[in-house]
């Protein structure tokens, strides 16, 4: 028999830590305290030093040195000062046939404020042409971007994310650059970032009307030569699949002055809004890519993983034994960074529930039909950019933060790492969540 707290977990003990909460799981016997249900004056020695009283209402309470033991919600410590005898004060005996299906309601919780605001729009973007303008390079540390010949930034052609440094004067006289150019045609697409996440939701939202460019060069900013985007494999793969090739491209290395340049607007602006056209877009470059399944297949079920990633943003430092308990229970374990990007678009297109830590392998659903998505964020706040995705994929998706979860210290090559307090609780909500 073992001790259920008001809130659904189960007294247990750890080494190292001593008395817990930990969640109504089958898989947790091995750590949970073990009475007898008719001789409370037999106890385990994990609990040497306390004494068991019975209540009334047929529950039990934990004495320790005159005080009783608090199991407080969302908590999975105890607490070992409490005068009163209340709710919190209280466990149920329970046998084993009464757990996994009682798991606490801490194990996670809804992940409600969003971080950006949710535009959807049904009109294509607007499509601007501007004249006499100057084109500065990319610089980290001062302008670059388009500015009109007054010198103030050309808001068609920003884009407001914070990483890119943008900066909305110009640091140049539109007289003082001699260069002119008179060669070219330009449409204007934005900065080019070859990172997945921000090539799908930066880069890509602006070469939606790339197909209807005709002659003109299609014109960036970019830290690096564009020769070096098609060493990628999903650039590589998305641009041949618009017809774009090298010399179709034009990043500038000094100040040009522009005649007239076409400046389509993005389709996606980064936690702001989203096009529909973004949606139709990607969907018809997934039909010409040509999604092929991996090759372990897809299930009804997957689950991808960022487990085996050797950089990223986030970590989840035990996430294996999250997707240990997934995968026991019938759940494809997928690594999408083993795939190519086809076969990660297949199994976008095959998969119909998804489980997930929130991160860039989730934009992809916008290439395929609605999913169900069920995805962990690190903490309550969910980035706009998943739900400007869902809405106009269709998608159904439900973000949820686990309630104990604990920051590491640094891990090597990733810019923040996070515990769970117990995986195995997470991935049974998970499930509850994806199955309900």
């Amino acid at each position: 028999m073992y001790l259920m707290t008001a809130n659904g977990s189960v007294l247990g003990y750890r080494d190292g830590v001593g008395l817990v909460q930990v969640p109504a799981l089958s898989a947790n016997l091995s750590v949970m305290c073990e009475v007898e249900e008719n001789n409370f004056a037999v106890l385990p020695a994990s609990l040497t030093g306390i004494t068991m009283e019975k209540n009334e209402d047929g529950t039990v309470s934990l004495v320790k040195d005159g005080f009783f033991i608090r199991a407080a919600p969302h908590w999975d410590k105890l607490e070992f000062n409490s005068s009163n005898l209340g709710d919190w004060e209280k466990f149920r005996v329970v046998s084993s046939s009464d757990l996994d299906g009682a798991v606490a309601s801490w194990g996670l919780s809804s992940a409600p404020h969003i971080w950006g605001d949710i535009k959807v729009i049904q009109a294509n973007p607007s499509i601007i042409i501007a004249k006499d303008c100057i084109y500065l390079p990319w610089n980290p540390s001062e302008s670059w971007g388009l500015f009109s010949s007054d010198g103030d930034c050309i808001e068609a052609a920003m884009t407001e994310r914070k990483i890119y440094n943008i900066n909305t004067q110009a640091n140049i006289d539109f007289d003082s650059v001699n260069n002119t150019n008179q060669e070219h045609y330009y449409i204007y697409c934005g900065y080019f970032n070859c990172h997945f996440g921000h090539f799908l939701i930066d880069t890509l939202s602006r070469l939606w009307f790339a197909h209807e460019r005709g002659s003109a060069k299609l014109l960036f900013h970019s830290d690096h030569g564009a020769e070096t985007w098609f060493h990628f494999p999903y650039v590589r793969e998305v641009l041949n699949a618009i017809g774009i090739t090298i010399n179709d491209v034009v990043v500038l290395k000094e100040p040009v002055r522009l005649p007239e340049v076409l400046i389509p607007k993005t389709s996606l602006s980064a936690q702001r809004y989203i096009h529909h056209v973004y949606g139709e877009f990607c969907r018809n470059l997934n039909a010409t890519i040509g999604p092929e399944l991996p090759p372990s297949g897809v299930s009804n079920r997957v689950y991808l993983s960022r487990s085996q990633l050797s950089i990223g943003t986030g970590s989840f430092v035990n996430e294996s034994e999250m997707e240990q308990y997934l995968a026991n229970s019938g759940v494809k374990i997928i690594h999408p960074e083993e795939l190519t990007f086809r076969q990660q678009l297949g199994l976008m297109q095959h998969a119909e529930k998804i489980l997930a830590i929130a991160g860039s392998a989730l934009h992809l659903s916008i290439f395929s039909s609605a999913k169900r998505i069920v995805a962990l964020s690190a903490n309550n706040v969910v980035n706009a950019n998943y739900h400007l995705i869902d809405r106009v994929a269709k998608n159904t998706a439900t973000y949820l933060t686990p309630v104990h979860i604990t920051k590491e210290e640094k891990v090597a090559n990733f810019a923040t790492a996070y515990r769970l307090g117990d995986p195995k609780a997470v991935a049974y909500h998970l499930l509850e969540a994806i199955d309900s």
